[in-house]
C-alpha cells in the first residue's frame, strides 16, 4: 500500500532520473552537436587534434551509457516499488521490524 510519503518519494526519484541522466545529458549533447555543426574540422584543425570520429564515438557512447543508467534508474524503482513495499508490512498491517 502506497502512502503519501512514499508516492512523494517516488515521484522525486522519477524527476532525479528525468533531470539527471536523460534532461542534462541531452542537453550536453546538444551542445557536443553544435561544436561540430558549427565548427567542422575542415574549417578549425586544431580544435579537433584526433579524427572526427573519434569524438563521434565518443558521444555515442556517453549517450548509451546515459541510457542505459535511465533504464537502471527505472529497475531500482520497479524493484522498490513491487518488492520492498509489498515485504514491509505485515499481513496484520504493523510495520516489520526489518
Amino acid at each position: 500500500m502506497l502512502t503519501w510519503t512514499d508516492s512523494l518519494f517516488y515521484i522525486a526519484f522519477l524527476g532525479q532520473i528525468y533531470l539527471i541522466s536523460y534532461y542534462f545529458p541531452e542537453k550536453i549533447l546538444g551542445r557536443m552537436r553544435y561544436v561540430l555543426d558549427t565548427y567542422p574540422p575542415a574549417s578549425y584543425p586544431k580544435l579537433y587534434p584526433k579524427p572526427v570520429e573519434y569524438y563521434q564515438i565518443g558521444q555515442w557512447k556517453f549517450k548509451m551509457v546515459n541510457r542505459f543508467i535511465v533504464l537502471l534508474g527505472f529497475a531500482i524503482i520497479l524493484a522498490t516499488l513491487f518488492l520492498v513495499d509489498h515485504l514491509s508490512f505485515a499481513d496484520d498491517g504493523f510495520i516489520s521490524q526489518t
